[in-house]
This record gives C-alpha cells, sequence and structure tokens, in this order.
C-alpha cells in the first residue's frame, strides 16, 4: 500500500511532535518551538486561529477533555519537556493552570471518562 501527501501545514518552526482533534471542525499540533497552535480545517484548508504559550520547552502531547458545565468550550491539556503540564481553555492563549511536580521528561497526558485526566511518564 502506498500513501500520498495530500496537504502540508508549515506554522511551527520546528517539528510537530503530537496532533489532536478538538472538535468537529478544529486540531491542535504540538511542537519542538514550544508552541501548540489550534487549526480550523474546514473545507480542506487548515488555518491557525490561535497559538498556545506556556511551555520553556517543546511541547511533545496533546489531549482534549470534553465539554462539560462548568468548561462548556471543553479543555486542552499539553506536555512538554520542560515537565510542565499546561491546561487551556480553547479560546484563551495562556494556561489556566498548570501542573508541576514531574522531574522526567516524556510526559503522556490521557484523558479519562470521568473528566480527569492522568500524568504518565516514561523513564
Amino acid at each position: 500500500m502506498s500513501y500520498n501527501l495530500t496537504k502540508s501545514i508549515k506554522e511551527h518552526s520546528s517539528d510537530v511532535r503530537a496532533v489532536c482533534l478538538l472538535n468537529n471542525n478544529q486540531f491542535l499540533t504540538t511542537s519542538r518551538d514550544t508552541t501548540s497552535i489550534v487549526w480550523d480545517f474546514e473545507g480542506f484548508n487548515p488555518r491557525p486561529v490561535r497559538i498556545l504559550v506556556g511551555h520553556t520547552n517543546y511541547v511533545c502531547t496533546c489531549c482534549f477533555i470534553p465539554p462539560s458545565p462548568e468548561h462548556p468550550e471543553g479543555l486542552i491539556v499539553t506536555g512538554g519537556n520542560d515537565n510542565v503540564i499546561c491546561v487551556y481553555d480553547p479560546s484563551i492563549i495562556e494556561p489556566l493552570f498548570t501542573l508541576t511536580g514531574h522531574t522526567k521528561t516524556g510526559i503522556f497526558t490521557i484523558f479519562r471518562f470521568n473528566n480527569l485526566f492522568d500524568a504518565l511518564r516514561l523513564e
């Protein structure tokens, strides 16, 4: 089986480390450039909507927590090589809050059904 590249987007200044779907019209990319970008992809023409800041080293993972009464737009969670987890409202570029305490890289965020998330690290 062969695959053909159908679209390339080049907003990040370094390689992309993770991608996650936010809703039917948006997705998120994370990069070694320390940013995460929210993209609209209506039609087949992705365009950046906002650049999320808050990490000081590359961003290696992301997940989306679906909407709830407390957070009607859901939450974006990113994990970085700076050992920080940032939690964002999808419409704001700065984190609502950060979680610190990990001492190794390789943080992965995992959504759980009770709207909580775990942070795991690879040793």
